[in-house]
């Protein structure tokens, strides 16, 4: 499910306008229209976690689009983090 979907079902569940989403973040109805119906993304991090607590999720959910790797990973792996699922493992030089 795509970001601007979640944001549309999760907000629907908890009965709340786009107006109000909006506001409890901090942004214009017409930028949080963007990130549900025109599939843009917001430029600052926080932002996330914002609307994650406003929708009663976790930040995670918002961020990852293939729910279905996350699960899996989760399940085999424990309860990690986006970076570490979405960081590749880099070499360290010294030099």
């Amino acid at each position: 499910m795509k970001f601007g979907e979640k944001l549309r079902q999760l907000r629907l569940e908890k009965g709340f306008t786009q107006e109000e989403v909006a506001s409890a973040v901090n942004v214009s109805r017409r930028t949080y229209i963007g990130y549900e119906q025109e599939g843009r993304y917001p430029r600052k991090r926080d932002l996330y976690s914002r609307l994650a607590q406003v929708l009663d999720t976790e930040t995670s959910y918002l961020l990852t689009e293939d729910e279905e790797f996350v699960s899996q990973a989760s399940d085999k792996y424990g309860n990690l983090s986006l970076i570490h699922i979405s960081e590749p493992t880099r070499p360290l030089y010294i030099s």
